[in-house]
């Protein structure tokens, strides 16, 4: 199966089977246990910043990721801005 890569401004290269991670996939069903999110969150920073990079709006991030939409989601949040920052 051929998997069209996605070009960052940087030269940079990522096929969507780098973008795979359990963390990830763990994060998009589940907002709970905390301390669980928050671990997991951490360890998928790489996975995360690729796929952030991909989106077309916070909405759509927001809408991917539950957890973000708690009210103590802030937390997940100011760990986004400090990508970006």
């Amino acid at each position: 199966m051929y998997v069209q890569p996605v070009t960052f401004p940087f030269f940079f290269t990522v096929s969507d089977s780098e973008l795979f991670d359990d963390n990830i996939l763990w994060l998009k069903e589940h907002d709970d246990p905390w301390t669980d999110v928050l671990n997991k969150w951490q360890h998928s920073l790489r996975v995360r910043k690729l796929l952030f990079n991909r989106c077309t709006s916070i909405s759509a991030i927001i809408a991917d990721f539950p957890a973000l939409k708690k009210e103590i989601g802030h937390e997940l949040v100011s760990t986004l801005l400090t990508l970006y920052l």
